[in-house]
């Protein structure tokens, strides 16, 4: 930092592109530094606000999703001052608030689409919870081996792979279903048990059922909205 802070107290002027290192990393103290010469700063990229935002979105989502498998956290961290202070600086006019809120209303859509596809996922296989809302693992496992795994036995032995991340059920008029590549394989895998012998109890599925649970509807499912809370935190810090 001492090279840096020689050449802004000497007057060089500086862009955004040159804070995207310290943006990525969450350095604070590089942010500081740089806002302490907002007049040297030279606003000739387009881009600069959303470029801005989109960077420090993704860090901030990178280190909560760190902290969120090691405390089990469901609520991502709150921007800093000093990361506020940054956004405003480069966030000034209408026009890039209209694109942070063009950026915010593309993630919502691509949110509720996974859920959408969530939805046809838990209607298929018989989960419980009302569509639209966020099933646990614990959910999952208790749904998947009901009444002992009949019905996911049962569809386990009709599955037919139909593509990445689409598969039908044999029997039906062939219809495609979004199925995850980990649904998938929570039905290949319970199928191959089936050909093994006469039958398979859901004691016998039991593993399967969790691995599928865990990474399709635990901690790391893909299916959250934490970048839309950080994003709208964004918009809310520059308004």
């Amino acid at each position: 930092m001492p090279v840096v802070q020689l050449f802004l107290s000497g007057g060089k002027r500086w862009k955004s592109s040159d804070t995207k290192s310290a943006v990525g990393r969450k350095d604070q103290e590089m942010m500081a530094l740089f806002l302490h010469y907002p007049t040297l700063l030279d606003r000739y990229e387009e881009n600069d606000c959303s470029n801005i935002a989109h960077t420090l979105k993704d860090a901030k989502l990178e280190d909560f999703r760190e902290t969120q498998l090691k405390y089990k956290s469901q609520q991502p961290p709150s921007l800093t001052t000093t990361e506020k202070r940054f956004l405003k600086l480069f966030c000034t006019s209408t026009k890039h608030m209209a694109r942070l809120d063009d950026q915010l209303k593309s993630h919502s859509e691509t949110y509720q689409e996974q859920l959408r596809k969530r939805d046809a996922i838990t209607n298929s296989v018989g989960l419980s919870p009302a569509p639209g809302t966020r099933r646990t693992s614990a959910e999952c496992k208790r749904d998947l081996l009901a009444n002992n795994a009949k019905s996911t036995i049962e569809r386990a032995r009709t599955f037919v792979p139909h593509g990445r991340n689409c598969s039908y059920l044999g029997g039906n008029p062939a219809p495609c279903y979004p199925f995850t590549e980990v649904h998938d394989a929570l039905l290949e895998a319970v199928k191959k048990k089936n050909l093994r012998g006469d039958g398979v109890l859901a004691a016998q599925i039991v593993s399967d059922v969790e691995k599928y649970c865990n990474e399709d509807f635990g901690q790391k499912a893909p299916f959250d909205d934490f970048d839309l809370q950080i994003l709208k935190q964004i918009i809310d810090a520059v308004n």
